[in-house]
């Protein structure tokens, strides 16, 4: 009889723990499982925050507004943000600079940074508050036709009720517009004397 042993490990890295996992067989006769959880949870002025990595001497609080879910790259790996949108830098070097950054790909679409990139230095054994600010935004792509259905043409200017300009229309009569100019009174200019209203209901 052949005798076949087999046996492997398994790391994973959810969002606010590691996880080691591992299987053993020796023969029919023998096998084992394990799992070890690993991580670490950081105690702060602004609550409880988890950590999949230990949380060291130095290290810092990063927060992306109150977003949640955004991987943050920090000098002890990745993070995410918890449902408050914070995480745990867990390891900041000492006396060196430490480079925080949002990876701005996992942000949702209607939120923008004024800045994704932050460089911190710190001394040891201190605690560390990294703030992103965050902007949150509303657009809306309209397509936009005249009074005979056709699309709006390309170049024409949208403009304010005081005709100041806005933006200019695009291929198909698109029209892009964010935030206030979504609650003005906006006309689009044809010609010198043409104008027609803009009207569109938002979801």
């Amino acid at each position: 009889n052949e005798q076949v042993d087999v046996s492997g490990n398994l790391a994973l890295l959810p969002r606010y723990t590691q996880i080691n996992l591992g299987y053993a067989r020796s023969g029919s006769t023998y096998q084992s499982y394990n799992g070890q959880p690993r991580g670490g949870i950081a105690l702060h002025q602004r609550g409880v925050t988890f950590s999949p990595y230990t949380v060291q001497d130095t290290f810092g609080i990063v927060s992306v507004g109150d977003v949640a879910g955004v991987k943050v790259i920090t000098p002890n790996g990745p993070v995410w943000t918890d449902r408050w949108g914070k995480a745990v830098v867990s390891q900041f070097p000492a006396y060196k600079t430490g480079r925080i950054e949002v990876a701005t790909k996992t942000l949702p679409r209607n939120v923008d940074l004024a800045n994704g990139l932050k460089m911190i230095e710190a001394g040891r054994g201190s605690v560390n508050a990294v703030d992103f600010q965050v902007i949150k935004v509303r657009r809306a792509l309209l397509l936009a036709t005249d009074p005979q259905g056709q699309p709006m043409t390309r170049g024409a200017s949208v403009i304010r009720a005081d005709n100041s300009f806005v933006t200019a229309v695009g291929s198909n009569g698109q029209i892009f517009l964010s935030n206030n100019q979504l609650g003005e009174k906006l006309r689009v200019a044809l010609s010198d004397t043409t104008l027609c209203e803009l009207k569109f209901t938002l979801p």
